[in-house]
């Protein structure tokens, strides 16, 4: 008999022992890892892949102005590289501080490659994606727009921000879930709208983000400046 107990106590325990091998490798435990999302903001650039430390992240090219989802990583110093889809080559060959990120486990980012094809640089927002309240969405907006200055948002024809510089993040606010219109202007220049983007659907419970990309002085497709919208969605397996 305790021979008998003893084989069915190893049995259960060999079962547990394989769930928990089978969970570690099929999900991402999220005390060891990071989530980190890439925007193309590139005025000019044609779609881009990235890496970290030489691995490609991103299953789908990221056109502009896109965004490549939230990705789960590893967290801690990652040297992140772009490259244009067609070939392997870098987009630059500068070795740059900005090129190296230090992500936090169980955190979430927000990488926004920003500037010209010949004169780009990076913007890394830590994104802290608390839930709004019920029938409530929360959006927040970025300008990674060059040569636009510092930009005016209205949302359905009421300010909502005012004076955000070039690489400067506003705050989350809070909103009635619904369909809502944006418009930038360019702080102190009043009656001259950059950019309209309408028909945006805002759930319940969902966090977004709007942002400005491009230049003002162009009208190419990858180039022109436009406001987008983007929503804040977590991988299912963290």
């Amino acid at each position: 008999m305790n021979q008998l107990k003893t084989l069915f106590a190893g049995l259960i325990i060999s079962y547990f022992s394989l769930i928990v091998l089978s969970c570690n490798t099929s999900g991402v435990s999220p005390a060891h890892h990071s989530r980190l999302q890439v925007i193309n903001a590139l005025a000019g650039s044609t779609p881009i892949n990235f890496s970290l430390n030489s691995t490609q992240k991103n299953t789908s090219v990221i056109t502009f102005p896109g965004s490549s989802g939230y990705i789960s990583v590893s967290p801690g110093s990652n040297y992140i590289r772009f490259i244009t889809s067609a070939s392997t080559t870098n987009l630059s060959t500068r070795d740059t501080a900005q090129q190296h990120l230090n992500l936090t486990a169980d955190s979430s980012y927000s990488v926004f490659l920003t500037g010209s094809t010949s004169n780009y640089s990076l913007l890394k927002v830590n994104d802290i994606l608390t839930n709004p309240a019920n029938t409530r969405a929360k959006i927040r907006f970025v300008n990674v727009a060059p040569d636009a200055g510092a930009l005016d948002i209205t949302i359905n024809g009421t300010g909502i921000y005012s004076k955000i510089a070039y690489k400067s993040v506003a705050p989350f606010v809070e909103v009635p879930a619904g369909t809502y219109e944006f418009k930038a202007m360019k702080t102190g220049i009043t009656g001259t709208t950059l950019a309209t983007l309408s028909n945006q659907v805002l759930a319940d419970g969902k966090v977004y983000t709007l942002y400005a990309a491009g230049l003002t002085t162009s009208t190419a497709v990858n180039a022109a400046f436009s406001l987008t919208v983007m929503a804040n969605l977590l991988p299912a397996i963290k």
